[in-house]
């Protein structure tokens, strides 16, 4: 009985930090959809197949993050320095390819990915500055989650919490001032939540980047030792990754299938999916901090 509770202690004292950092995650693609809510449903819809755009992405990158725990966490019980570099390495090239593949099209062509998940001219014309800004924040928050993975799984869980905190307050708080055109700033509209979607994946990835450096820890990352692996090596990663990589992908296929069924119909009903995706995704945030723990 003393071994299960001790168990379930610490097992709570990883999960919980995890759960509210997955939730302030997602919140943060959220509140530019619930903030733009006093603009009406065409916003709200322009901004909800936005956010699809960025759950595909996030559907794209998360096998990678997914399958560097279980290397990271292996390595971390074997205190192996190396290993651990290596796959923050490969993981961080996989991420990045997928990253800056994004940011590409949403920045040089976001009407197309916009026209893929809807026909409706005006929700386009609304999406693309929204997407051209976004774009820019695809790369710093796919490097955002592998540090963020990293930690946990060297036991440094409230670090990615407390970072994310700072970053959702001040994207709240730059949607307040540039959505509304609050304190003399313009009224950017959708424009505005994306400005505030951006500053805070800066702040976010500088202070995880910060604390990464500097935080003690008896493993630490080195650049002379994140590009160093062999093909022996790449084997093994990739064959452990492609099994989540697959199960997230087809996830994400589906989703965007279902959101381009959507994107075809109404205004109502496309703003009623970006509401219903508000509240899918607190429920996901929590059930997703169990299955993303590091071996305990």
């Amino acid at each position: 009985m003393k071994n299960k509770k001790s168990f379930l202690y610490v097992m709570l004292t990883i999960a919980f930090p995890i759960a509210l950092q997955n939730l302030l995650t997602t919140t943060a693609s959220m509140v530019d959809t619930i903030m733009i809510g006093r603009l009406g449903e065409s916003c709200v819809a322009a901004v909800g197949i936005c956010s699809q755009i960025s759950s595909l992405f996030f559907s794209c990158y998360w096998g990678f993050a997914s399958a560097s725990i279980l290397f990271f966490s292996q390595y971390w019980g074997a205190d192996d320095e190396k290993g651990i570099n290596r796959t923050f390495g490969i993981t961080f090239i996989c991420m990045a390819i997928v990253g800056f593949a994004f940011a590409s099209l949403c920045i040089i062509k976001p009407e197309f990915l916009l026209g893929v998940y809807t026909d409706k001219e005006v929700f386009i014309q609304i999406g693309k500055p929204y997407m051209r800004i976004v774009g820019w924040a695809y790369p710093l928050q796919v490097f955002a989650v592998l540090i963020s993975f990293l930690l946990r799984s060297t036991e440094r869980v409230k670090a990615p919490l407390i970072c994310s905190i700072v970053g959702l307050v001040v994207n709240f708080c730059l949607n307040f001032v540039l959505i509304y055109g609050k304190f003399g700033a313009p009224k950017m509209g959708a424009a505005g939540a994306a400005v505030g979607t951006l500053a805070s994946a800066i702040i976010n990835l500088l202070l995880l980047f910060i604390y990464l450096m500097r935080s003690e820890c008896k493993v630490r990352i080195r650049l002379s030792q994140m590009f160093l692996f062999h093909g022996g090596f790449i084997r093994v990663y990739l064959a452990n990754a492609f099994p989540i990589l697959c199960n997230e992908l087809f996830y994400g296929v589906g989703q965007m299938l279902i959101n381009i069924v959507i994107g075809h119909q109404n205004e109502s009903a496309i703003a009623a999916m970006a509401a219903f995706r508000v509240c899918e995704g607190f429920v996901y945030a929590f059930l997703a901090a169990y299955q993303m723990q590091p071996a305990l």
